[in-house]
């Protein structure tokens, strides 16, 4: 999926480096922080509907 991602945002000229790879392939982001427009791309290219932030999550992530 990570590679999809990455050659979906090439197209709209996005730099993506890929950081850390594990052994095998996890369907879990491990990022911390995701930007809303990172978000949009995805919903847009190749996860329609698996982008969900609820109001709690929100509260989590500004602690």
């Amino acid at each position: 999926m990570l590679a999809r991602v990455r050659y979906e945002l090439a197209a709209y000229k996005v730099a993506v480096r890929i950081i850390d790879k594990a052994p095998e392939r996890s369907d879990k982001f491990k990022a911390l922080i995701t930007r809303s427009r990172t978000l949009e791309l995805l919903e847009y290219c190749c996860c329609p509907g698996a982008v969900q932030v609820t109001d709690s999550m929100h509260h989590e992530l500004r602690r």
